[in-house]
């Protein structure tokens, strides 16, 4: 039978305690470094975007120039007709009584 004191002894005569500290030790600078690599980020991203400036879509250029993106035309008529081709498409759909 596994007694505890056995157990203790085990892991004793096998360097257990300082494997362990080791372990703790990898995982604390990992879990640093990811801590420091966070904090400096919005200071680093700033330094980023002059080296790699970000580019320009040929969309956005076009729709910005077109006066009709900016103010869009409401056509009442057009918006009436629609509504009532999806009302029909809709009411066909369903069975008749």
């Amino acid at each position: 039978m596994f007694s505890f004191a056995a157990g203790i002894e085990r892991i004793v005569a096998a360097d257990g305690f300082s494997l362990t500290v080791t372990g703790m030790l990898i995982v604390f600078l990992a879990l640093s470094i990811i801590a420091l690599f966070i904090s400096l980020l919005p200071k680093v991203l700033p330094l980023l975007s002059k080296i790699f400036p970000e580019i320009k879509h040929h969309h956005t250029s076009q729709s910005a120039a077109s006066p009709r993106a900016l103010h869009p035309v409401r056509d009442d008529a057009l918006l009436a007709a629609i509504a009532y081709a999806l009302y029909r498409r809709e009411t066909t759909s369903l069975p008749r009584e």
